[in-house]
């Protein structure tokens, strides 16, 4: 092993990523290498101050945010790829003009004419008139929602520590604010729209309609949108979030089964994490025998899940259930 080698070797070492041949390559090769073995003995130093460093999670619209701007990045990357700019280039007016004068001139006559009498005509043509803003309380229909666009959900905190007032700002052939609180029938319309009509709209508002929805999670309709999201939503934090507002609702079956699910099914391990949670607060509150389902979901994610966190907590579940029946 080289030193070279070496230099990309050591920070892996220093954070346990190396198989076992490649550290005894590492030990071996810092036996008789002075830089290499202070080198990493600076990694193994720099590992232990930043692990002893209290763990911060990141929040779910950062993640969000840090997934969304790497697949733009990505994007950009693909459309500045070599092959792209080549197959540009090739295209481009100046290189097959220049070899065609004829068709050249027709051309440029052609703007100008174009310009000559479209620019006058479009310049004499009256305004349109600019759509106002207002404040209203409206009935909204569903064609309503259908034509609109949401341009954003704003809590607003009162000051006697009540349910925040909501506002929320639709675009269709006017801006219309509406406000009032969840507990307005009005605006959980919209919001569940936006949660149940998720491809239309980003995921910070679907996120934010999901975090004023919990406030209403006892309302029927209000469950069955959360269950939505936690089943259904493409971004994790807005799944995680729904599961976190449906938290304290398990004796509810179907929302016990969307727990049941997201332990199953839902990549997220923070979902599964939340599920078991829930779960597991379940059990703790029933005084009956818990049903079979719940057991064998509970059994497969002891034995099965790839996170260690979410094995070790289905069976101290287990073992609570084991111990119920053994009395």
């Amino acid at each position: 092993m080289n030193c070279e080698l070496m230099e990309r070797l050591v920070i892996l070492y220093a954070a346990a990523e190396l198989d076992p041949a490649e550290r005894a390559a590492v030990d071996e090769h810092v036996k008789s290498c002075a830089a290499c073995a202070a080198a990493l003995e600076r990694e193994r130093r720099l590992h232990g101050i930043l692990t002893a460093q209290p763990r911060v999670e990141p929040t779910d619209r950062l993640l969000h945010r840090c997934r969304t701007e790497l697949g733009e990045s990505l994007d950009d990357a693909v459309g500045r790829s070599p092959g792209w700019r080549r197959w540009w280039e090739s295209f481009r007016a100046g290189h097959w003009l220049m070899a065609r004068p004829a068709l050249a001139s027709a051309l440029l006559v052609l703007i100008g004419v174009v310009l000559g009498y479209g620019v006058p005509l479009w310049l004499q043509r009256s305004p349109e008139p600019i759509s106002g803003r207002f404040v209203v309380r409206p009935t909204l229909t569903e064609e309503d929602l259908v034509r609109s666009s949401i341009l954003g959900i704003h809590p607003v905190a009162v000051a006697d520590g009540g349910l925040p007032s909501i506002e929320i700002q639709l675009a269709p052939e006017t801006t219309v604010e509406l406000k009032g609180t969840v507990m307005d029938s009005q605006v959980r319309r919209v919001l569940t729209y936006v949660v149940q009509n998720g491809q239309r709209f980003d995921a910070d508002l679907r996120l934010d309609s999901v975090e004023v929805l919990r406030a209403a999670s006892e309302d029927s309709e209000v469950q069955k949108t959360l269950c939505f999201a936690a089943r259904k939503d493409r971004d994790p934090a807005v799944r995680l979030r729904a599961l976190e507002a449906l938290r304290g609702l398990e004796r509810s079956q179907a929302v016990r089964e969307v727990f049941q699910d997201a332990l199953l099914h839902d990549q997220n391990p923070g979902a599964r994490i939340v599920a078991i949670g829930a779960l597991k607060s379940l059990l703790e509150q029933s005084n009956g025998q818990p049903d079979q389902r719940l057991v064998e979901v509970l059994r497969d994610r002891m034995a099965r899940d790839p996170n260690p966190a979410i094995r070790l907590q289905s069976a101290a579940a287990i073992r609570q259930i084991e111990r119920r029946q053994s009395y």
